[in-house]
């Protein structure tokens, strides 16, 4: 386990305000509705609740710009939206949070997505939960305004975040190639989380952000063999992916490793005690890795200031909200 006084982590946070990143992917919007009261229904034997409250924040690459906006950074986003009302939920949070929202294009072929959980007020637990979305590549007219966005918003950016969820922005060959020219043009620090099967897209980035649990799923997929060793899996990552650094992140039993061209350089760890939500941990492993490498933090510095943004949010419900004063 690394040390990071408290010196050094606080000049680390007073650079935040001097960031400036860019965050391209897939742009989610949470609900989640509130209720009490769980009976079983007379018309199927499904659970009704009494609707107490409905709460909205964002999710997804919207997310990882919400913790950065938190943390001080001067935050852009860009990514693709329908006509709908969780658009414009999206863009009035997105507003509100003071981060860019010129890069968020609306699009007539495909709905926001849209995660709706539905909560007991009681037991703070899903009971259970709907998605809208679409999941299809990007049109070559969604592609066009969004480049031409990261053409000019790039420029000024220390780091650029990318983050695949599936929802089709990075399930396309020619925006990944046009976003390649265009990083490679200012050879901007790259920052990637990836939670799909699209490893191979993402060979050319700095970094790499994955779940132990995704990454374990992925080597399966390729290999046919389950390992639970992790030093191996970043291993066998790396092989596959040969990215600079890898960030393996374990968020149920609270350890996060860095690998340095497929060997770990760094393990933070802590007694594992009860996680309560999961939702968004990764989200702020990517936004707190990135600002921190920003600000000046060394590989290992940036990856303990993230261990210890997720050790907080883990403790709270929903995708969590973390400050400056929760790296400390």
């Amino acid at each position: 386990m690394i040390e990071l006084s408290d010196t050094r982590t606080s000049e680390l946070i007073r650079q935040f305000a001097h960031v400036k990143i860019l965050v391209v992917g897939d742009l989610m919007v949470d609900k989640y509705i509130w209720g009490s009261g769980i009976r079983l229904s007379t018309e199927a034997p499904i659970p009704v609740i009494k609707v107490v409250r409905e709460q909205y924040s964002l999710g997804g690459t919207a997310n990882i710009s919400f913790h950065l906006a938190n943390l001080g950074a001067d935050t852009s986003i860009c990514g693709i939206v329908g006509y709908d009302d969780a658009a414009h939920n999206m863009r009035s949070q997105i507003v509100r949070y003071g981060i860019e929202a010129a890069g968020v294009f609306p699009s007539s072929s495909r709905p926001t997505t849209q995660k709706v959980r539905i909560m007991s007020l009681e037991h703070s637990q899903v009971l259970g939960r709907f998605d809208y979305e679409s999941m299809t590549p990007l049109t070559t007219e969604e592609e066009a305004p969004m480049l031409r966005f990261i053409e000019t918003f790039v420029t000024d950016s220390q780091v650029m975040i990318l983050s695949d969820y599936g929802r089709g922005v990075f399930k396309s060959e020619s925006f990944i190639e046009a976003l390649k020219r265009k990083i490679s043009k200012r050879k901007i620090l790259t920052v990637a989380q990836c939670r799909t099967e699209n490893l191979a897209f993402f060979s050319w980035v700095d970094y790499l952000v994955l779940t132990v649990q995704h990454a374990m799923n992925l080597i399966h997929q390729k290999t046919q063999k389950e390992i639970t060793d992790i030093e191996e899996l970043g291993k066998k990552i790396w092989e596959n992916v040969p990215v600079n650094h890898i960030v393996l992140n374990d968020n149920a039993n609270q350890n996060m490793s860095l690998f340095t061209n497929g060997l770990r350089s760094c393990v933070c760890s802590n007694t594992p005690s009860q996680v309560r939500d999961q939702t968004g941990l990764s989200d702020i492993t990517v936004a707190v890795l990135a600002i921190g490498l920003s600000a000046g933090a060394s590989p290992r510095e940036a990856v303990l200031l993230a261990f210890r943004a997720i050790k907080s949010a883990g403790q709270q419900i929903g995708t969590g909200k973390i400050l400056p004063d929760d790296l400390m």
